[in-house]
């Protein structure tokens, strides 16, 4: 997975969660997560890295990562918490933080960017 941050201008991409298989995502649920999140604060990536599903496949919870410049990482989740119907953890870094830190061994941006499926990216023009 690239996970680059140079871009500029703003021709995004969204990208849609594979159904089934070991990603386990429900499409419906991630993509009310990933468009209140574009919507709210205007990322340049979300990514999943984590969640939890049951025997059908529906989603129990989850975790995403965003990089964008927000103020306040906590109160976005609660704001998130509120939007959609499962418990969800969401890790925030602004842009300078996240390219640096992919690029050091051994940090959870790392684990994220080479684990992660990301949702949405915003790309080259």
């Amino acid at each position: 997975m690239n996970c680059s941050l140079a871009f500029c201008g703003f021709l995004l991409r969204k990208t849609t969660p594979k159904k089934g298989g070991k990603e386990g995502l429900s499409m419906d649920e991630i993509t009310q997560a990933r468009d209140y999140l574009l919507g709210r604060c205007h990322p340049s990536k979300i990514i999943v890295y984590d969640q939890r599903v049951d025997k059908e496949e529906h989603l129990l919870s989850a975790a995403l990562c965003i990089v964008a410049e927000i103020a306040s990482p906590r109160a976005l989740e609660r704001e998130l918490r509120g939007q959609v119907p499962f418990p969800i953890r969401l890790t925030a870094y602004r842009p300078q933080e996240w390219s640096f830190l992919v690029r050091q061994e051994d940090t959870q941006a790392r684990r994220m960017c080479q684990t992660g499926q990301v949702l949405y990216e915003q790309t080259w023009c």
